[in-house]
């Protein structure tokens, strides 16, 4: 993941276009392999904790999101961090 091009975004809004940009068109990846690369994005980068922090801001303004691609991808990705943040809690493991 390139973190830094991550890390040279202005504002939540533009980090997380960034991420999913990235996500989709160079890695190729569904929104749960995004999700996951945030997970793990969160436990060793600072910006990851950021972007983090950022998508979970988001989960009520993602309706609003006129694309309906980037919408639905986006939909996907926070319902599967949903899981994995679930899945730390039941684990025990701290988290934001």
């Amino acid at each position: 993941m390139d973190w830094q091009l991550v890390n040279k975004a202005r504002g939540a809004e533009q980090r997380i276009a960034v991420f999913v940009s990235l996500q989709r068109f160079r890695y190729d990846n569904t929104p749960e392999e995004a999700a996951l690369a945030v997970w793990k994005g969160y436990q060793c980068h600072d910006i990851g904790q950021q972007l983090f922090s950022d998508l979970s801001r988001l989960k009520d303004g993602v309706t609003q999101i006129m694309d309906l691609d980037v919408r639905s991808y986006l939909t996907r990705l926070l319902k599967a961090l949903t899981i994995l943040e679930h899945l730390a809690d039941q684990a025990g493991q701290p988290q934001s």
